[in-house]
């Protein structure tokens, strides 16, 4: 898929990560260590380290033959979420367009394309989101204050 000259190529789980974008990669690192909030960035790291050995869907974008950006995606049964994404700096412009793209690509094959947008600097693929109609939705808090007089039973062994 090519648009703009950019150049998606996409790579199932367990492909290894190109060795020529390695570099893609090493600027992501550094631009996670920015993240103020130690598990979030700790996050961010896995994510980076899992991408190397294949441990998610993987979409790479190139400019000029050259890797530029990418967007890593977990994927289960109908419902796709772009877990991590980075564009070298000095392509920051076309980050609404990857982003888009890799959107366009993914809902070919998924009925829902979902994201967190808690990369590196997702400021740019944030608003590409809004410009596309993607909603703000806030989870579901799966934890309940429990009072003092509330007796908390143990699970059974």
């Amino acid at each position: 898929m090519a648009e703009n000259g950019i150049t998606l190529m996409a790579y199932g789980r367990g492909t290894p990560f190109p060795a020529d974008a390695a570099h893609v990669l090493d600027e992501a690192r550094l631009a996670a260590l920015k993240e103020t909030d130690p598990d979030v960035r700790s996050r961010m790291f896995a994510r980076i380290e899992g991408l190397r050995y294949g441990n998610s869907d993987l979409l790479l974008f190139s400019l000029g033959g050259q890797a530029v950006g990418l967007i890593s995606c977990e994927a289960r049964d109908d419902d796709v979420q772009l877990a991590f994404g980075h564009v070298l700096r000095a392509h920051d412009e076309h980050k609404a367009a990857m982003f888009e793209m890799a959107v366009r690509h993914l809902e070919k094959r998924y009925r829902i394309v979902r994201s967190n947008f808690k990369w590196p600097e997702p400021g740019a693929f944030s608003a590409a989101a809004r410009a596309m109609g993607f909603a703000v939705v806030e989870r579901m808090d799966m934890t309940r204050a429990v009072d003092a007089a509330h007796a908390v039973r143990q699970l059974p062994g």
